[in-house]
């Protein structure tokens, strides 16, 4: 889990989000990503 957190971090600051654009991804793949572990 820590390393999937670091990697949603690392993608955020990559894609150079806003703090809402940001928080919509990390809900809409929080399901699919509860699935792949």
């Amino acid at each position: 889990m820590l390393s999937i957190n670091k990697s949603f971090k690392e993608y955020i600051v990559e894609e150079n989000s806003s703090i809402k654009e940001a928080l919509q991804k990390i809900n809409s793949t929080k399901h699919k990503v509860i699935f792949i572990v």
